[in-house]
C-alpha cells in the first residue's frame, strides 16, 4: 500500500483479515472487502518492522449491535453507507491487508470510538 495508515482513518481491507462473530466464516456472509478504522498510533503504524496496526471492523449489517458501538453516517470518511463501528472487535490485521484508504473520521466521531472502547474495557 502506498498511503500512509493514519490512526483515525478508515481503509477498505481483505474481509478474510479480520474476525467476525459468528466465527465460522461458513456462518457469516463473506464480502470482498470491508471497511477497518485505525486506532494504533501513527508512529507504530509508520514503522515497516512492525507488519501490524489495531482497529475496529464496520460492518453496514445491524445484525451484530452492541452497546458500545459507534454509528457512522453515510457520507463521514467518505464511507458509502451508514456503518458501525465494532468497538468490542478491536483486532489486529496485517498491513498487508489493507487495500486503499477510504477517509478521515472527523475528530468528534474519534472520540465516541475511543469513548466506546474505554467503556467496554471498564475504564470510564
Amino acid at each position: 500500500m502506498n498511503v500512509p495508515i493514519r490512526r483515525g482513518a478508515v481503509y477498505w481491507i481483505h474481509d478474510d483479515a479480520v474476525e467476525l462473530p459468528p466465527t465460522t466464516r461458513a456462518k457469516r456472509k463473506m464480502h470482498s472487502r470491508r471497511p477497518f478504522l485505525v486506532l494504533s498510533l501513527d508512529e507504530r503504524n509508520a514503522e515497516d518492522s512492525w507488519p501490524i496496526v489495531q482497529g475496529f471492523p464496520l460492518s453496514t449489517s445491524d445484525v451484530v449491535v452492541t452497546e458500545y458501538d459507534v454509528f457512522l453516517a453515510a457520507g463521514v470518511a467518505n464511507l458509502p453507507k451508514r456503518c458501525a463501528v465494532q468497538v468490542p472487535l478491536l483486532q489486529p490485521i496485517a498491513k498487508r491487508h489493507i487495500l486503499e484508504r477510504i477517509g478521515q473520521l472527523p475528530a468528534n466521531e474519534m472520540e465516541k470510538v475511543v469513548l466506546g472502547h474505554l467503556r467496554y474495557c471498564g475504564l470510564v
